[in-house]
């Protein structure tokens, strides 16, 4: 019994120095917030013809404190632009995708106080998540966007909070996310 010992501390202890390696391995594993999502995001825009802006979005972490509510893109435009802007303008695509599946598709918009703004839930729906990749195209009917396409600025609003903020028309969203007291918000502007 003595000379099988061996055959039988050697698989125990490689068993646990391999437990106990597996475990700190995954314990050290970087978990992201909401709050630290915003480093993690990547909003591409493109000019696909003068009349038509493409962006898209995509979260690098899934956050560990789940998601729920609505995030919202704007496009700034320039205060000339917008004065003259209405919703008959403007014609707008959002879809949502999960992997190569799209999940969710809107046309609605709302001309904002600094120019196009869109919402989109921002959830988990059955096995579905909702928000974390998406694309936005917005084809302004009358404009040509290279005549202030330098001045052109891509906010992008995250919340962690339900709330039912609607977008009416003229809307501030930063001067209603205020008024609505939301204080788990960012913004990234690209």
């Amino acid at each position: 019994m003595k000379g099988n010992a061996i055959v039988l501390i050697l698989p125990a202890s490689v068993m646990i120095g391999l437990f106990i390696f597996g475990y700190l391995s995954l314990s050290q594993e970087e978990v992201v917030s909401n709050e630290e999502l915003q480093h993690s995001l990547t909003i591409n825009n493109e000019l696909i013809d003068e009349r038509t802006l493409h962006i898209e979005w995509k979260w690098g972490d899934f956050p560990e404190d789940g998601i729920r509510g609505n995030d919202f893109i704007e496009i700034l435009l320039p205060d000339d632009v917008v004065d003259e802007l209405n919703d008959h303008d403007v014609g707008v695509h959002i879809s949502l995708s999960q992997g190569d599946q799209m999940i969710y598709e809107s046309n609605r918009s709302q001309i904002s106080a600094n120019g196009l703004i869109i919402a989109f839930p921002n959830e988990v729906q059955d096995e579905q998540i909702l928000g974390p990749s998406g694309e936005f195209t917005a084809t302004f009917d009358e404009l040509n966007i290279n005549d202030f396409r330098e001045e052109i600025e891509i906010r992008y609003f995250h919340t962690w909070f339900d709330h039912q903020i609607e977008l009416k028309p003229r809307v501030d969203i930063d001067q209603r996310l205020i008024d609505e007291g939301i204080q788990s918000y960012w913004i990234v502007a690209s």
